[in-house]
């Protein structure tokens, strides 16, 4: 969501979220994360499927390493169970 260089024309498109275009990649992905998750902030983590089903609720920055490993354990195992 941090990137700001501008995409080719072709990829703009207009949010039917708040009805504006989105121009760079980073303004495609906020939105992605707000109309999907109802949230933004950076860094945000989601573990999804093939199919973008949710498997985890979101996480966010946090410098406990075994946090983000019991996260991530957490997600392969919501995966498994599919």
């Amino acid at each position: 969501a941090d990137e700001r260089k501008e995409l080719p024309e072709a990829d703009w498109y207009t949010s039917p979220r708040d009805g504006k275009v989105k121009k760079t990649i980073g303004s495609q992905n906020q939105d992605l994360q707000i109309s999907k998750y109802n949230f933004s902030a950076q860094p945000q983590y989601i573990i999804i499927d093939a199919n973008e089903n949710k498997l985890s609720e979101p996480t966010f920055f946090d410098t406990d390493e075994q946090n983000f490993i019991t996260f991530l354990d957490a997600g392969k195992a919501a995966f498994n169970k599919k």
